[in-house]
């Protein structure tokens, strides 16, 4: 059961995560125990946040050992506000060309020719990664930053 809280409803969190295009920032435990960060596009789609990744990766390899992980979407400017949590992550290899051609379109909108070709000739080994958030948290401090 996905648990929420924080500033915002599920309904304003789901708007959040469609209409911004922040990366996400999405931590996985290491073989060491230490956390690490990486920073990936994502789409939100009916509950689910998905992002795109080569299989061959180190964050492949991080999630498919262990698939605890944390993320964020936010801003590094004001006004401050976004989305946290924690959640499980699956590796979908037969869904990586698909994600990735969706990210592609929402993250590069057509502005970027050659690095969407350049990813679109690594397509046959992309993986997707399928985050399913069981804790989302949102903080909004756009009121008191005004």
């Amino acid at each position: 059961m996905l648990e929420i809280k924080g500033d915002w409803d599920i309904k304003r969190v789901e708007e959040y995560l469609n209409q911004t295009k922040f990366p996400l920032r999405l931590s996985g435990i290491t073989s060491t125990g230490y956390p690490t960060v990486f920073s990936l596009w994502y789409l939100y789609d009916r509950g689910k946040i998905w992002c795109a990744v080569q299989e061959d990766s180190s964050v492949a390899n991080i999630l498919k050992a262990n698939n605890k992980c944390g993320f964020e979407v936010g801003p590094n400017a004001s006004p401050y506000m976004g989305v946290r949590g924690k959640g499980h992550v699956s590796i979908i290899p037969e869904k990586g060309a698909e994600k990735l051609e969706k990210l592609i379109d929402r993250f590069l909108d057509d502005t970027n020719k050659d690095l969407a070709n350049w990813l679109l000739t690594r397509k046959d080994t992309e993986v997707a990664i399928c985050i399913e958030p069981i804790r989302i948290y949102s903080w909004d401090y756009s009121q008191r930053m005004e």
